[in-house]
């Protein structure tokens, strides 16, 4: 692929390389981005801005766009944030928005963004209801040949949840808290269950 020719556009200026380095650039794709999004989900039917915000979130979180950005040949996240911004910059929004719809909204589909929800959040809501400390996180870093994994340990009631083998801190955190959650789920209703045979 020609260095100066990404998401199936040619550039025509040097932008790309001021975009792949500037951080200005990402964030005005990522403004650009988010745009799109919210178009795109408000086509496919949802109308609730509680699920626009949270569909939105995940798939602007860094770990789906580091995805995405993979499979458009870009090399992480955020220079994809910066590539958009800069074709903003060189074409104007119908352009960057045709793009983005032919080249970014499709991928979305072979990505499970349930698994991308936010569940470290879920589960610090219901340790709150629960009225107990909120949770540790304690996370490892290994080194499998040239790529960093990351392994992420939460203790519920004594039991330890590992996360399965993840890319990023964040994610792993992310994967244990999906697991515990079903957990403390049971936890906060045999509360409640309780709390109704007292009273």
């Amino acid at each position: 692929m020609d260095k100066e020719t990404l998401l199936g556009y040619k550039f025509t200026t040097d932008l790309l390389e001021k975009a792949l380095a500037d951080r200005s650039f990402r964030t005005l794709g990522d403004s650009v981005l988010s745009t799109v999004i919210i178009e795109h989900l408000i086509n496919e039917g949802l109308s609730d801005p509680g699920d626009i915000t949270n569909k939105k979130k995940i798939m602007e979180s860094r770990q789906v766009l580091d995805i995405i950005s993979k499979k458009c040949h870009i090399d992480s996240g955020e220079k994809l944030e910066g590539v958009i911004g800069a074709i903003y910059l060189e074409e104007g929004f119908e352009t960057v928005k045709n793009i983005i719809e032919k080249e970014i909204i499709p991928i979305y589909g072979s990505i499970a963004l349930e698994d991308y929800e936010d569940y470290v959040t879920k589960v610090k809501e219901i340790f709150d209801k629960l009225k107990i400390n909120r949770p540790k996180y304690i996370t490892v870093e290994e080194k499998l040949g040239n790529r960093p994994t990351f392994y992420s340990t939460l203790k519920i009631n004594g039991e330890e949840i590992t996360s399965a083998p993840c890319n990023s801190k964040d994610d792993a955190e992310n994967n244990v808290a999906r697991k515990a959650l079903p957990i403390l789920e049971k936890m906060y209703e045999s509360k409640l269950s309780n709390k109704s045979r007292i009273s």
